[in-house]
């Protein structure tokens, strides 16, 4: 069950923390609000999501594409040998120089759609377009993108 915390600004203001705790146990922020009402509401809005199962952490979405392509996906992602093989070669031939100094959550499905507008798609033959489209919307899904944004890039 979560809680408000009252604190005062450096003006002398009261605001109201709202906190809960995460499906890993972990106290995390709702939010801070000017009423203790907002606040509550905040925080069992919170805890709604997490037993609806809607629950999305934003700070994950925060990571660079690179990081997250390269010591989190990759390296946890269930495939066979030669697919993993294709899928590094993807990712630093085509995916790091482009997208990888962007946040995950600023990641878009025009991003991608457009990301052969600059010669790009001169580069990449027909074989090894579709993996890589494939591989950035694999590691965007989990940040939050919705499935429609993910079928609208798999058909490209």
């Amino acid at each position: 069950m979560g809680y408000t915390r009252l604190r005062y600004t450096i003006y002398g203001g009261p605001r109201y923390t709202a906190y809960y705790w995460d499906l890993r146990g972990r106290q995390r922020s709702a939010g801070t609000f000017a009423r203790q009402r907002d606040a509550e509401r905040a925080w069992r809005r919170a805890e709604a999501q997490i037993a609806d199962g809607k629950f999305v952490n934003l700070a994950t979405g925060r990571q660079r594409f690179a990081r997250y392509v390269t010591e989190v996906w990759l390296p946890n992602h269930v495939m066979e040998l030669n697919t993993r093989q294709g899928y590094q070669q993807i990712t630093q031939k085509y995916l790091l120089g482009e997208f990888g100094s962007m946040r995950m959550n600023e990641l878009l499905p025009d991003h991608i759609r457009d990301s052969g507008g600059d010669g790009a798609a001169r580069r990449r033959n027909a074989r090894t377009a579709a993996p890589g489209e494939r591989l950035v919307w694999a590691g965007s899904t989990r940040h939050g993108e919705t499935s429609v944004r993910s079928t609208k890039v798999m058909r490209y």
